[in-house]
């Protein structure tokens, strides 16, 4: 009978010892599974703004700000400081334009030196055998230039320095050569004022006196 209890006692601790066993590990695997399930929640709840769409939406912003011709939400157009003089005008914005010189007599009014009439910084002399020179008001250079069959002026073969300045001498820089490089018309304005362009813009440029 002793033999027996002893057997019943052993059997019954060993069971109880393995159900111990299983109680645990279950235990510690839903203490693990909670925490691993609350930290994806916790990563999923807080994105970070260091990633690639963060990064994209940022110069997203700068660049719609740059195409609307606004910086930090000012809707002023080109009126910043970085914008430059507005040296590019609309046909319609030139009071006094007229219709443009066939070649032949676009080719002697240009011939001498011109100051764009909203930037003195910003010149180009045109001499008589198809040679030019240039200031962008930031680089200087040279080129050629000749009229085609339909009264536009052909600019080539252009070289110049390559410094870099401010912002808004920068901005005139390159509306002046946007206009040299659409092959613009000549426009008389008055009797010592011209305007380049084609397509509905025009710069204007003053002859200086004895050049």
């Amino acid at each position: 009978m002793c033999l027996m209890c002893g057997l019943r006692h052993s059997y019954g601790g060993a069971m109880m010892t393995h159900a111990l066993k299983k109680a645990t590990i279950a235990t510690a695997f839903v203490a693990l599974t909670g925490s691993a399930l609350g930290t994806g929640a916790a990563g999923a709840a807080e994105p970070t703004s260091t990633g690639p769409l963060g990064s994209s939406s940022a110069q997203l912003n700068k660049l719609s700000s740059t195409i609307l011709g606004h910086k930090d939400g000012n809707q002023e157009g080109n009126k910043g400081d970085e914008q430059g003089s507005g040296l590019i005008e609309k046909y319609e914005e030139v009071e006094g334009l007229k219709d443009l010189l066939p070649a032949d007599e676009a080719q002697k009014a240009i011939e001498g030196t011109f100051t764009a009439k909203k930037n003195d910084a910003v010149s180009i002399a045109f001499d008589k055998d198809g040679t030019l020179s240039f200031n962008d008001g930031c680089n200087q250079g040279t080129g050629t230039y000749h009229f085609d069959k339909t009264n536009a002026l052909v600019i080539e073969n252009l070289a110049e320095t390559r410094m870099a300045c401010e912002e808004p001498v920068m901005a005139d820089a390159q509306d002046f050569k946007s206009i040299l490089d659409i092959k613009p018309a000549v426009f008389p304005v008055d009797d010592s004022t011209y305007a380049l362009g084609a397509q509905g813009i025009v710069m204007q440029f003053v002859k200086s006196e004895g050049k």
